[in-house]
């Protein structure tokens, strides 16, 4: 395929190191590689120094490599989800791109004051007002850079070209739209729930228009949560019956759990797993 680049996606969770790669071949995209392996010792995100967390990750993919070499050089990581900060805000669109940064940066001091704000890489998506939002928002994504460093410095030593990092759900919308469930019109919803965190994310013809996030410790919360944002018409005008399809992703969604979310919500999900 003339232009493509063979790629790799490193899916990292507390448990585990998971590869998805794919390579051009006869002018097709093909899967050449699907593997993970587990961490002898979990990745403890809130304790592990950052040296301790590179050993980790180092001592799982000298592990992987072992059964299945990577022919790719260039690479892009999905984080946990409870790594990042993710708020939907709105912006004055007069504001140049440096200015807009500093304004979410200063939002996102008062939002979570026992974070350092300087501490943060921030990427926002601006968010046009449409027939389900009704004035300009922009979908505000930070992490701590220690995070992106540890990632960088793992690429580095790795001989990895780093092409971007993304949130768990991210990762996975953009998955669903190079897969053969997408439904490439309408509004879709997708749902992600890992590690005690569930998102729900709102996309217009594949363009994201609404997001929110949960800490969610228990299934009841979960379902709480998804009851809550269908029914949410303070911060937008969507109604369930205008979902055209509903996709579900994480390593904490079970087929039980699928089953009481589809029932409480009246929904299909489309269950999805990158």
């Amino acid at each position: 395929m003339n232009g493509f680049e063979n790629h790799a996606g490193f899916n990292i969770t507390s448990t585990k190191l998971q590869v998805v790669e794919v390579t051009g071949e006869s002018g097709k995209l093909k899967l050449s590689n699907l593997s993970e392996v587990f961490f002898n010792i979990p990745l403890d995100f809130d304790t592990d120094k950052e040296t301790i967390l590179l050993a980790k990750l180092q001592s799982a993919y000298d592990e992987l490599k072992i059964s299945s070499q990577l022919i790719s050089k260039t690479i892009s990581v999905a984080l946990p989800l409870k790594l990042f900060l993710i708020i939907q805000l709105p912006f004055d669109n007069t504001l140049l791109y440096w200015d807009l940064l500093e304004e979410f940066r200063w939002e996102l001091s008062v939002l979570y004051p026992h974070i350092q704000p300087e501490e943060l890489s921030i990427q926002y998506f601006e968010i046009e007002k449409n027939m389900y939002i009704t004035k300009s928002t922009a979908i505000v994504s930070a992490i701590p850079r220690k995070y992106i460093e540890l990632i960088a410095n793992f690429s580095k030593n790795n001989n990895l070209k780093l092409k971007f990092i993304d949130s768990s759900h991210f990762a996975a919308e953009r998955s669903v739209i190079l897969s053969d469930k997408a439904i490439t019109e309408g509004l879709t919803l997708s749902v992600h729930i890992s590690e005690k965190t569930t998102s729900i994310l709102y996309a217009l013809d594949f363009k994201p228009i609404y997001t929110n996030v949960c800490t969610t410790k228990s299934e009841k919360e979960i379902i709480s949560f998804l009851e809550e944002e269908l029914s949410k018409e303070t911060a937008h005008k969507i109604n369930r019956k205008f979902i055209s399809c509903a996709y579900i992703s994480g390593e904490s969604v079970t087929a039980e759990l699928n089953r009481k979310l589809e029932y409480s919500a009246s929904l299909q999900f489309s269950k999805f797993n990158p």
